[in-house]
């Protein structure tokens, strides 16, 4: 934006000055964090503003890693030194100091892939997966030594359903698992990926056909325990199973009918859950097949697309990827989401904790809660009507591990 004081003088030439201090609309595709407990260091890959890195105390400034368009992007979370940036295709950009020094291009010969092309790391192996062709993936061994890249890696068994690949998962719990997601609403499974010969197998029982799979997730210690989300309109966006991944099942709850672009499970419980849609982040602390209930989590950011959701277990960081109004994190709570009624009568004490709620007051009120406070998935808590704080008191709710509501 620029701003003129003389642009309507009918002499001389105007004059225009920047004013877009604080105006944050940058687009991200992807995001991933340090694994670093405190780290603020971030990378994001932007549209049409390539690959930024923040790297400072304040975690508000960044420096270009690349240029041209940013796509998905790595931090590896056993040698964060190492990093990984993505232009279009299957055209890729390593780094061994953190971008100090000239970074590796790393490139096949016909660059195949999407245009913007959807990538997962194997910290353990060094290894990168994107897509390719129609049952082909492309694979990158050795990031940070020979960055020895091979294109239209062809899938045998249930290959890829005869399309492209959408998005991939490495399994945390078993690095050479990879999981690969398309576009017809199929999910597969690939054992030894790593390997000279691969085959995959279909594990999409139950999900809705001729869908975009935006992204997978598995549970720490448990990769039976699966999610999985759609980004569509008109189908059930969001499923889970944890029967050797047959069948799955409906967990979009009460959630509205739009397109989920990633989902991850809390860094705390398993049972909790964190959605990036087109409206926002939601999140639940309870999957519960078709009565599970989400919650707009957006305090702080907005109802904006969110394009993904990475997590560190060290401190419990999320980091969103928003499409228009930049990179946003969060840090959760050290006590899971849960929901619970209480009740909290005449309480004079300061700094007195109920269940989560706390009460307290400044030294000239007394806190009188009359009333029942209810939570709500998580997100939120409903007070009665009738609820009463005596004037000139503070009163704080706290839903432990989401956020912290002061009326």
């Amino acid at each position: 934006m620029y701003f003129s004081t003389n642009a309507g003088k009918s002499t001389g030439t105007p004059t225009f000055s920047h004013h877009v201090k604080d105006y944050n609309v940058s687009q991200l595709y992807a995001a991933d964090l340090s694994p670093t407990a405190g780290a603020t260091e971030y990378i994001g890959g932007l549209q049409d503003n390539g690959t930024q890195d923040w790297d400072v105390g304040n975690g508000q400034t960044t420096t270009e890693a690349n240029g041209g368009d940013g796509a998905y992007c790595h931090i590896d979370q056993d040698q964060p030194m190492i990093q990984i940036s993505s232009y279009i295709y299957n055209d890729y950009g390593v780094t061994t100091d953190e971008w100090t020094t000239p970074y590796t291009q790393v490139s096949p010969t016909n660059g195949n892939g999407r245009f913007i092309n959807p990538t997962d790391y194997d910290d353990a192996n060094n290894i990168l997966y994107g897509a390719s062709n129609a049952n082909q993936i492309c694979r990158v061994l050795n990031i940070g030594t020979t960055n020895s890249i091979t294109d239209e890696i062809v899938i045998g068994g249930a290959a890829l359903g005869n399309r492209q690949a959408t998005t991939f998962l490495v399994d945390k719990n078993t690095a050479t698992t990879l999981y690969v997601g398309n576009d017809d609403g199929k999910v597969f499974k690939i054992l030894n990926a790593n390997g000279m010969s691969l085959t995959s197998t279909n594990i999409s029982n139950g999900l809705s056909a001729s869908t975009w799979v935006s992204s997978i997730d598995v549970e720490v210690g448990n990769s039976n325990h699966m999610l999985v989300t759609l980004s569509n309109f008109g189908v059930v966006s969001v499923g889970i199973n944890g029967w050797r991944c047959h069948p799955w099942i409906n967990v979009e709850g009460n959630l509205p009918d739009i397109p989920v672009r990633w989902g991850i499970f809390s860094p705390m419980n398993n049972d909790q859950a964190i959605l990036a849609t087109d409206m926002g982040a939601w999140s639940t602390d309870n999957l519960d097949g078709a009565s599970t209930n989400w919650g707009i989590t957006n305090v702080g950011l907005a109802n904006v697309q969110v394009d993904m959701l990475k997590s560190r277990s060290s401190d419990s960081t999320i980091v969103a990827a928003t499409f228009g109004r930049g990179l946003y994190t969060a840090k959760l709570d050290p006590v899971p989401c849960y929901q619970q009624n209480l009740v909290v009568t005449n309480n004079p004490a300061v700094g007195l904790y109920a269940a989560s709620v706390m009460v307290s007051s400044n030294p000239a009120g007394i806190v009188q809660v009359t009333t029942n406070a209810t939570f709500q998935a998580g997100t939120a808590i409903d007070l009665n009507n009738l609820f009463e704080v005596i004037s000139g008191a503070v009163f704080e709710a706290k839903i432990a591990g989401c956020m912290l509501i002061t009326p």
